[in-house]
């Protein structure tokens, strides 16, 4: 017993990870959960470590943006880059962390497939888009044309 005072703390390995309570074992009922950090990355599985084979999942959040590796964020070195980010179009990145990029990204606009955001068209065409340069000239030759027609 390593401490008189605590019975719960024992010199007993009772979910045979290698580990007693003693020895810092978080959870000795459950042999996933111990306290040596396996993959080096300064965290175990008893600081809730999501994988403690991959140093690259991990929770410190070193961009700052509110995400950590294990809670998907896919470049932790990027604070606009995380899984609650807007996918920007055209840019390259999969913004979101969802695995698709860019224009194949349904979300990469946020808002209608096929529509022209930021000069390029986010995700498979349903209909043509036309860049607002194209269309601000035909509006207004309309417009002309309607007020010509309204005074003969």
């Amino acid at each position: 017993d390593c401490d008189d005072t605590d019975a719960e703390l024992n010199l007993d390995d009772a979910d045979g990870d290698g580990y007693a309570s003693c020895d810092g074992d978080c959870d000795d009922a459950d042999a996933a959960l111990e306290p040596a950090d396996a993959d080096g990355d300064g965290f175990s599985t008893c600081d809730g470590d999501c994988d403690d084979a991959d140093a690259t999942l991990q929770l410190d959040d070193e961009d700052g943006d509110g995400h950590d590796t294990c809670a998907g964020d896919c470049d932790d070195t990027d604070d606009t880059i995380h899984p609650q980010a807007v996918e920007v179009c055209d840019d390259g990145v999969d913004n979101n962390c969802d695995g698709i990029l860019d224009t194949d990204d349904p979300d990469a606009c946020g808002h209608v497939i096929g529509e022209l955001v930021g000069g390029c068209e986010c995700g498979p065409p349903q209909r043509p888009a036309r860049p607002l340069a194209c269309l601000l000239p035909m509006t207004l030759a309309g417009l002309a044309a309607l007020r010509r027609g309204r005074r003969a």
